[in-house]
């Protein structure tokens, strides 16, 4: 079988998954990339094509993957089988969330609790670097798995040429049962990296958007209903012209392109693709809030938590701040700060669960000519954050900044850092008493703040000092 790196999903042929790496996971250029079928090739693109052409001339003659040795691990308690360790472990974690007792799986240790919490204490101190023949006997078992059946499956797709591959739809695939949606979301991603990445405006995109639709509704109807009658008439098939026509129309106004972009469609207005965006893409709203009601002076604010849970529900990232977490206890490497003395000395830090660290950056900047009459007038001030848990070059790229707080900054001159930063601090009050609730792990994992990073202006302006950049 074959096996998606993204969502472990397994398919009978490498067409099929490829066909499900372009219909399910979106991919923006740059940031995410397309990562080859074959589980024992480290290749990733940034395009579709490339990724085509990696697969037919690097792979051109391993039309299946390598035979693989995977664990099953078997619960000692009830006996289940799971195919990974994460699944047997969090399967574990519901024996004792039951309040049942749980005998630790390792060998030569006698430990048992039925508190969740215990159990994990337990096993981060005593069984933090483990393999597979640390288990006891009869809770791993590995065997050499190859379906050969697969390779039948592939048929002729697999040697058809590259523009072709992606062409020919299987009319019974059970993943096309949403594949109006999936379209309609796929053109929703095409607009927003229109709006956002490329920064074309608005009023271009509604324009481009409803000359498309004229040209696939109306201007194209004639073409449409000449091809479905040659079609007719190459099967020798008498058809009605009111038939053809109305045939044609329906193609022609039925496609998923032209139902998206209609007048009453989702995507046809700026107004309604940011609903579609605020419902379909997890969009987190900013919070306004009110220095001078009279004045008419506010900031806003991004919920700290609530980005936090939407940035650890991906398994990606939840994956990479789990493997730092186990390289910290590897002795004599220093990969990152977190790997320092003092870092590891910290109290809260250092603690055997997982710690969210989170790197604070402030800076003012201009909207505006800096040499210009409007120099200072809107100026802003904004307060950023970086995950601090992610590997080293993962903290420099945009995708990985996330805004918290932005104001101007006269008004922050005129009410302080205190009355500015006081929504983020209380998010960061709670998430170091009582922190943020992860989905994929079951639990709440607390965090705090590792470092604040501002140049001489804002770190003179946090501290309270004289703004200057040649004061002390």
């Amino acid at each position: 079988m074959w096996q998606c790196k993204h969502c472990s999903l397994e398919l009978a042929s490498r067409y099929l998954l490829l066909k499900h790496f372009r219909q399910t996971h979106a991919h923006l250029r740059g940031s995410c990339r397309y990562p080859c079928p074959y589980t024992d090739c480290p290749c990733s693109f940034d395009t579709w094509s490339k990724l085509l052409n990696h697969t037919y001339k690097t792979h051109a003659k391993q039309l299946t993957p390598k035979p693989v040795e995977l664990p099953t691990f078997k619960c000692h308690v009830c006996s289940r089988r799971d195919l990974t360790e994460k699944d047997f472990f969090q399967h574990i974690n519901g024996h004792l969330r039951h309040n049942e007792t749980v005998p630790c799986m390792f060998l030569g240790c006698t430990f048992k609790t039925n508190i969740y919490s215990t159990f994990n204490t337990h096993k981060n101190r005593k069984h933090r670097q483990h393999s597979l023949k640390d288990f006891i006997a009869n809770v791993v078992s590995t065997s050499g798995e190859l379906d050969q059946s697969h390779s039948s499956a592939v048929g002729p797709t697999e040697s058809v040429d590259i523009d072709q591959e992606y062409e020919t739809l299987s009319c019974g695939d059970a993943s096309e049962i949403h594949l109006p949606n999936l379209i309609e979301e796929k053109i929703a991603c095409i607009l927003l990296k229109l709006e956002n990445i490329v920064h074309i405006p608005k009023t271009v995109i509604d324009e481009v958007l409803s000359e498309l639709h004229y040209i696939l509704s109306t201007s194209s109807l004639p073409v449409t209903r000449a091809i479905v009658s040659d079609v007719l008439q190459s099967h020798k098939l008498q058809v009605e012209d009111s038939v053809v026509g109305e045939l044609s129309t329906a193609l022609c106004n039925s496609s998923p392109l032209a139902t998206a972009i209609a007048k009453d469609g989702p995507l046809a207005t700026a107004y309604k693709r940011t609903q579609y965006y605020t419902s379909h893409f997890g969009v987190l709203e900013p919070v306004e809030y009110i220095l001078d009601a009279q004045r008419n002076r506010t900031f806003q604010y991004i919920p700290l938590l609530k980005s936090l849970q939407h940035l650890l529900s991906h398994k990606g990232v939840l994956e990479h701040i789990e493997t730092q977490q186990r390289l910290l206890a590897v002795p004599q490497e220093y990969r990152t700060v977190r790997d320092g003395e003092y870092y590891k000395q910290n109290s809260f830090f250092s603690d055997e669960g997982l710690r969210i660290s989170v790197n604070l950056y402030v800076d003012d900047f201009e909207i505006c000519n800096p040499l210009g009459s409007s120099r200072k007038t809107h100026k802003l001030c904004g307060v950023y954050w970086v995950l601090g848990n992610l590997p080293p070059g993962s903290h420099s790229t945009l995708n990985s900044i996330y805004l918290a707080v932005l104001c101007k900054s006269d008004d922050v001159k005129t009410y302080g850092y205190g009355k500015v930063l006081e929504p983020l601090l209380q998010d960061l009050s709670i998430l170091e008493q009582h922190g943020v609730f992860i989905s994929q792990l079951g639990q709440f994992v607390k965090g705090s703040v590792q470092c604040v990073i501002a140049d001489n202006l804002g770190a003179h302006g946090l501290g309270g000092f004289v703004e200057s950049f040649s004061a002390g």
